[in-house]
């Protein structure tokens, strides 16, 4: 990756200075007031030891004690209000010429991922308090180029790559990058007041310039990115090369951004579900000061009035609702108008079943005495049924073959009891599992088949920030492939590459009910029903989310239907859609849908099995489908495919001490979603170090040997999204292989797999099978992979 740096001089800067060429719009002004004193109380900016990539510089807080670093509202040191963001941290090393901190937004509790203008600026107050005597520190901001276009401090996302602002270059920027900052603040407890401006780089401090420019952190060092949209990621401090401070402690407050455009206005949302017969649209998230909504189908507008005087603005359909229809609203502020909000398809029919789930209270799919018990999550009630069947009525779900659509279940509310359940999810040991997962009849409702597709099985906390994701079926793993003896009917259960959310694999389940009353259909969530085979998952989420697919399953009569090439990951912008060879057009679907014909929606084959849709601008969570015409008939939707991020790839074992670099498999190397980078991390980060894959494999060289005991994990970034890390491998010798079992009266024994650094290798032989009567035999080694000891 090449990095470069765009460094404004300031002599250039204070020439051209005068009156803006821009009106400029100014965001709230953050007071961090809220809850203040209270070591947890957070807003903006995560704990500094949360992220990995400089967690190593600084002391680690001791267990259970806030003691070495923090971010939390203090009050004391505000310039306004009841308190300012106090961050501090000390220093692992004070003179470590390498150390810095990225306290970053990255899903902070109440402002995550703060938006901004790339053209704006980022101004607050600041006192550095540190040690008085001691605590230069240099600072400058990471922007991340998201491109979501939402107003200033609202979630800009967490996709795209890092630009430092307020920088003079980048230090070690192939192995180790860590900024240079522009700004370096002494110790002192007075006000500074300190001014980026994201269009340049320049930092001032009380007015005054102080040089600077962008550069690269993990991007290219020019902010620039769809809309001029990205969020301030971190704030990096510095440490100072001479200086002797261990404790680095900074108070934040009244932080603002600049723009030189005005706030977009956000889309107010349609009510789901519309059922195909229904005359009433209901509209809500209305902005205040709205003025008009108006209502689309199918993209064109059919109403419009100003705002209902309640929250809720209803909408009197002419004609009752058509299955497949979409409809969308806008709402008009100040004399802007919104873009269209999500989509709300109407769907054919009222809920055929319910969806819940059981959580076991203590991780082990097995008993359930207190407070190890089962709750049944998603379940408004749960009936026994005779013979010990049961009927949960669970979350209604709702048929729509077009796109993916999702589930969440709260970890926090009222549950409704089962075996040794108490009506709440509470854990002794820190960890839940899922038992099973259920499917109820709706009463009156059609009795299948039915066809449900699971994918991309997610906890979140309360910001909807995913904590760990429980399932991606990748694995080949079945976990669901036997029925509950509580079910009344059974179920066809496998993985299945017919449709996914992420990856290319989810996992499909076919049943149908013999009647509309009291039937369930109840899966075991574990590897063959055994025991402590269920992926187990932490206590401390708000919520279970589950991506999945409802449809009717594809009648023999029915038109083929074309499919859609998987994955689609980050930011794609053309898909592959596999078609009929006899269609005369294809027409692609973004959730639920069509794209405009005039903007490229509609293509024909002209005789091709296949056609690429191109200038798409697609976004995580997004469902790509669509239908094809043959015959002047169009098709059913292709099964859906999601838009997400990549999945982990693979650090390749055994990794021998001594080793100086990484091999790395599985790099995504498909039509349109390749792998541009891989980027291994030792120790959580101790070295960072990168490559381009070819074929789906890279070779990381490190700067420094691995050591015994070295963790070393790894992720993949394409189309700009980066994965989670891989699995962690440990470094370790791979363990020798005797050839043959000996046989009496032999005196020597061929061992092989050695490596080739190893310098001996060691036979043990117990006398009589006894382990506390060995004798070793050790030979000198010389490269040799094989060896008779």
């Amino acid at each position: 990756m090449t990095r470069t740096i765009r460094i404004a001089a300031i002599a250039a800067i204070t020439a051209l200075a005068g009156p803006s060429a821009w009106a400029q719009f100014n965001s709230e002004v953050v007071g961090f007031n809220t809850n203040p004193d209270v070591e947890t109380s957070r807003e903006m900016f995560r704990i500094p030891e949360h992220s990995g990539s400089t967690a190593q510089y600084i002391q680690a807080n001791s267990p259970g004690v806030i003691d070495h670093n923090n971010s939390w509202r203090a009050s004391g040191w505000q310039t306004e209000g009841l308190a300012a963001m106090n961050i501090f941290f000390d220093w692992a090393s004070p003179s470590d010429p390498n150390a810095w901190v990225r306290v970053t937004t990255f899903a902070a509790a109440e402002r995550p991922n703060p938006s901004l203008h790339l053209q704006g600026k980022v101004r607050f107050k600041i006192r550095n308090i540190s040690e008085l005597i001691a605590g230069n520190v240099g600072i400058c901001l990471g922007i991340r180029e998201t491109g979501v276009d939402v107003p200033m401090l609202a979630d800009g996302g967490t996709t795209g790559d890092i630009e430092w602002v307020g920088v003079t270059g980048v230090a070690d920027p192939n192995n180790n990058p860590r900024p240079i900052p522009a700004l370096v603040l002494p110790p002192s407890s007075a006000i500074r007041t300190v001014e980026f401006d994201l269009s340049t780089g320049i930092v001032t401090l009380d007015g005054v310039p102080q040089g600077g420019g962008i550069a690269g952190f993990t991007g290219d060092g020019v902010l620039s990115a769809p809309n001029n949209r990205g969020t301030l990621e971190h704030i990096a401090f510095v440490n100072q090369s001479g200086d002797s401070a261990t404790r680095i402690s900074v108070h934040i407050d009244e932080l603002q951004f600049e723009s030189p455009v005005p706030d977009p206005v956000l889309p107010p949302t349609v009510v789901a579900p519309i059922i195909a017969g229904d005359t009433s649209v209901f509209v809500v998230d209305i902005d205040p000061s709205a003025d008009l909504i108006r209502l689309l189908r199918n993209g064109t507008e059919i109403d419009s009035k100003p705002p209902d005087p309640n929250s809720v603005t209803v909408f009197t359909l002419a004609s009752a609702a058509q299955t497949g229809e979409s409809y969308t609203a806008t709402q008009r502020v100040g004399g802007v108008t919104s873009a269209e909000s999500d989509p709300v398809v109407v769907v054919s029919e009222p809920s055929p079943y319910g969806f819940s789930i059981v959580v076991d209270e203590d991780g082990d799919d097995c008993g359930f005495t207190p407070p190890g018990g089962w709750e049944f999550v998603g379940a408004s009630s749960l009936t026994t049924l005779a013979g010990g069947a049961l009927y949960p009525t669970g979350t209604n779900i709702f048929l729509d073959e077009s796109q993916w659509q999702t589930i969440d279940f709260s970890l926090t509310a009222p549950t409704v009891p089962w075996l040794g359940g108490d009506g709440t999810l509470s854990s002794a040991n820190g960890i839940y599992s899922i038992d099973s997962i259920w499917w109820n009849v709706n009463p009156g409702a059609g009795l299948g088949p039915h066809e449900f597709y699971m994918d991309a099985v997610q906890l979140l906390d309360s910001n909807d920030n995913v904590i760990e994701t429980i399932h991606m079926f990748e694995d080949g793993v079945q976990y669901m492939g036997n029925t509950r003896g509580q079910s009344t009917v059974g179920a066809t259960s496998s993985l299945s590459t017919t449709a996914s959310f992420d990856g290319t694999t989810s996992h499909r389940v076919l049943w149908s009910y013999p009647d509309a009353v009291d039937e369930s259909l109840g899966l075991y969530h574990n590897i063959g029903a055994a025991c402590g085979t269920s992926p187990t998952f932490s206590d401390q989420g708000a919520k279970i989310r589950f991506h999945i697919l409802a449809r009717n399953p594809l009648d023999p009569n029915d038109l083929p239907i074309p499919t859609i090439e998987a994955p689609i990951v980050g930011a794609q912008s053309a898909v592959r859609v596999f078609n009929d060879a006899t269609a005369t057009a294809v027409q692609l679907y973004i959730n639920g849908v069509p794209v405009d014909p005039n903007a490229g929606g509609v293509i024909d084959p002209m005789g091709a099995t296949n056609v690429d849709f191109t200038g798409l601008t697609l976004n995580l969570g997004d469902s790509v489908s669509a239908t094809q015409t043959i015959g002047g008939n169009v098709s059913r939707f292709a099964y859906p495919r999601g838009v997400a991020a990549p999945p982990p790839p693979t650090v390749a074992t055994p990794i021998a001490p001594g080793a100086t670099s990484v091999t790395v498999t599985n790099a995504l190397n498909a039509t349109f979603a390749s792998a541009s980078l891989v980027t291994v991390t030792v120790n959580g980060g101790a070295e960072i170090a990168s490559a381009v894959p070819v074929a789906g494999t890279a070779v990381v060289n490190l700067v420094n040997p691995l050591q015994t005991g070295d963790v070393v994990t790894a992720t993949q970034t394409v189309n700009g999204s980066e994965s989670l890390p891989s699995a962690p491998v440990t470094v370790a010798f791979a363990a020798p292989v005797i050839y043959a079992a000996p046989a009496e009266g032999d005196t020597s024994v061929r061992v092989m797999n050695l490596d080739p650094v190893a310098d001996s290798v060691t036979v043990r032989v117990l006398a009589g099978g006894d382990p506390n009567a060995p004798t070793d035999f050790t030979q000198a080694l010389a490269g040799e992979s094989v060896v008779d000891v």
